[in-house]
């Protein structure tokens, strides 16, 4: 086997390896080339994934009046700065939280 073969058999092994964990074709162009990304095969159903998240949640008009009351909560119920979160949660009482 020749030297070419074996680091394009190489840059392959590394390319498929990350897209296992979830990399598309434009990410394996962006870290392998884009001689490796036009060599390897991508499913077209890997590109139609619904993102499930707080973000799309948030966009419906009742779960954004929702999403605010529960921010309204935390920060003058609970005293939750958003400006520096990770102070405000180290001083958050979760039991009180509980208790409600």
């Amino acid at each position: 086997m020749a030297k070419v073969d074996q680091t394009k058999a190489n840059a392959l092994l590394r390319a498929a390896r990350t897209m296992s964990l979830g990399a598309n074709k434009n990410t394996i162009r962006i870290l392998y080339g884009n001689h490796v990304a036009e060599n390897i095969d991508f499913e077209p159903g890997a590109k139609t994934k619904l993102k499930k998240g707080i973000r799309g949640w948030s966009k419906r008009t009742d779960n954004r009046r929702a999403f605010s009351a529960v921010i309204d909560v935390a920060v003058n119920y609970f005293g939750f700065d958003p400006i520096n979160p990770e102070a405000s949660f180290r001083q958050i009482d979760f039991n009180r939280i509980m208790s409600v």
